[in-house]
C-alpha cells in the first residue's frame, strides 16, 4: 500500500497544518521527511537539500516532535533536554533548559523527576522542546497536545505560535489547526 502518493507542496516561515483521519497518511509524511523512513520514489527537499540524499544536512535544520514520546523513563525531563541540548550544540545549556521548560510549564520540581512518573501531556511537552530545544528553522510536530488537558494545550498552542521557523503540525483538531495554522491541506488515503 502507498502511504503517501502525489504530493507538491512548499512551505516557508509559516505554520502548516496536514489534517486527516487516522490512515491518511500524515505521520507517514512527516517521517519521510524527517528521515525516519525511506522515500520509495520522488524526492523532497528541507532548505534546498535532499531527503533522499542528503539527509544528515536536512537533519540539522530540523526539529522533531514525533506522535508517540520516545523518552528515557529514568531521565529526568531537565536531564533530556539537557542532553539533546549538548548534542545540538548549545553552550549555555542550563539557561536555555530552564526557559524551554518554563515556557511549556514545567516546574522545576516535576523537571527533576523521572518522566516514567510523567502524564501524557507532560510527556508531551518534553518532547516538544527536545525539537525546539536549538530553535531549528523547520519544526516537525506530529499531534502535539495529544494528551494535555485543555488549559495545558491552550499553553502550548500559545508557546508553539510564538516560535519563529517553518512548521509542519498535524492532527486530528480542526480547533487546532484554525488556532495555529496559517494554511492547511486535508490528507485522505495519502493525497493531499
Amino acid at each position: 500500500k502507498v502511504a503517501v502518493n502525489e504530493m507538491s507542496l512548499a512551505v516557508s516561515g509559516e505554520i502548516f497544518g496536514l489534517l486527516g483521519v487516522n490512515g491518511a497518511g500524515k505521520t507517514s509524511l512527516i517521517k519521510v521527511l524527517v528521515g525516519d523512513e525511506l522515500l520509495t520514489s520522488g524526492d523532497a527537499y528541507l532548505r534546498g537539500n535532499s531527503v533522499k540524499t542528503d539527509m544528515l544536512a536536512c537533519r540539522d535544520s530540523i526539529g522533531y516532535c514525533p506522535q508517540f514520546d520516545s523518552l528515557f523513563d529514568c531521565m529526568t525531563g531537565r536531564e533530556h533536554l539537557s542532553f539533546y541540548a549538548q548534542i545540538k550544540g548549545i553552550t549555555n545549556i542550563p539557561e536555555v533548559v530552564s526557559e524551554k521548560l518554563k515556557s511549556v510549564g514545567i516546574s522545576d520540581v516535576d523537571a527533576d523527576k523521572a518522566t516514567k512518573s510523567y502524564s501524557g501531556g507532560m510527556r508531551r511537552k518534553i518532547s516538544f522542546s527536545i525539537a525546539t530545544i536549538a530553535a531549528p528553522p523547520i519544526v516537525f510536530l506530529d499531534e502535539p497536545s495529544t494528551g494535555m488537558d485543555p488549559v495545558s494545550r491552550r499553553k502550548m498552542w500559545k508557546t508553539i505560535s510564538e516560535l519563529e521557523c517553518t512548521m509542519f503540525l498535524t492532527t486530528h483538531s480542526m480547533e487546532e489547526c484554525e488556532a495555529l495554522c496559517h494554511r492547511l491541506t486535508i490528507m485522505v488515503e495519502g493525497k493531499l
